[in-house]
């Protein structure tokens, strides 16, 4: 009976033992999040704005941003990238013009003029559009135009689908580090579903309200652009003489999204009263060259156009 005894005391052990130091089941875990890939320049259709031929109008159909610097479409099918440098937003000319909207070397600074109507899409915030000019701004000559007071201020930014942001910080002076000569422009306003803030309620809004916001973000990899000599610019494959002359090239509005053409204001948009830029004893800002008033809505002429045209209101 003792022994018995022994042998059953001996099989609990076991089994005892056998529970407390099995090995437990191994846990599946999911595989790491892979942060965005930034998309890279194509081969022989992006450009560095340096290599672009100065004083050469380049037509352009549409404009992007993000943290990295703007993205530059012309009609013709290149890419022109304006990377931001040691953290300076304000690298780019902003002008008018009441033509097609192009690009253009002037005083070895990259300007891109735009037509009222036209902005820059927001690479990160579907639908979020920046407009360089107020619509209260009383223009005079191409300025550098950034969209916040600060680099620090400008990357801790959020956007929200369908924000619509008019104006930004200027000057004429080239940026340089310590230099904090720019102001905010006259009419700066940044609209937040049909609501209007200037900088200071923006600010506060967007550290407040963190649901649906979107963060400054690069998407594009700058540094994948390689250097060119000026003189082939525009010569890629499919391409004649200068840049811009693509032959082939397929008409319709570049960057369309479901709803509308490229820089349409969103239905329910109210636009503030006044103007759009306009200055007294003249239209708006028309250059050298160019025919009709700013901002015509007839159907003729036109560049970008399909059906409705490039940045045209509904």
């Amino acid at each position: 009976m003792k022994q018995l005894t022994s042998v059953t005391y001996l099989g609990v052990l076991g089994v005892l033992g056998a529970g407390c130091f099995s090995r437990p089941a191994p846990v599946t875990m999911a595989p790491p999040v892979a942060p965005p890939q930034m998309a890279s320049a194509q081969s022989g259709q992006t450009w560095d704005w340096k290599d672009v031929p100065k004083s050469e109008k380049i037509p352009i159909t549409r404009g992007v941003f993000d943290q990295g610097g703007y993205q530059l479409y012309a009609k013709s099918g290149e890419t022109i990238v304006v990377p931001f440098e040691n953290q300076n937003m304000y690298v780019m000319k902003f002008g008018q013009t009441s033509g097609e909207s192009y690009f253009q070397v002037e005083d070895n600074a990259p300007t891109l003029y735009l037509r009222e109507g036209e902005a820059l899409e927001n690479a990160a915030a579907q639908g979020a559009k920046w407009y360089p000019f107020s619509q209260t701004h009383r223009y005079e000559r191409p300025a550098y135009v950034g969209i916040a007071p600060s680099w620090g201020e400008f990357v801790a930014m959020g956007w929200y689908s369908g924000m619509i942001y008019h104006g930004g910080y200027w000057g004429y002076r080239p940026w340089y580090p310590g230099y904090y000569g720019y102001s905010p422009m006259m009419g700066l306003n940044i609209n937040i579903g049909g609501r209007g803030y200037d900088w200071g309620g923006y600010r506060s809004y967007y550290r407040t309200n963190t649901v649906n916001r979107y963060n400054m973000r690069s998407t594009y990899n700058y540094n994948s652009v390689g250097r060119r000599t000026p003189t082939t610019f525009g010569r890629s494959t499919g391409s004649s003489g200068s840049f811009g002359r693509r032959t082939g090239s397929s008409g319709g509005s570049f960057g369309r999204s479901s709803g509308g053409s490229f820089g349409s204001r969103p239905s329910g948009y109210t636009r503030p009263s006044g103007s759009f830029g306009r200055s007294s004893g003249g239209s708006f800002g028309r250059s050298s060259g160019s025919s009709g008033s700013f901002g015509r809505s007839s159907s003729g002429g036109s560049f970008g156009r399909s059906s409705g045209g490039f940045g045209r209101r509904r």
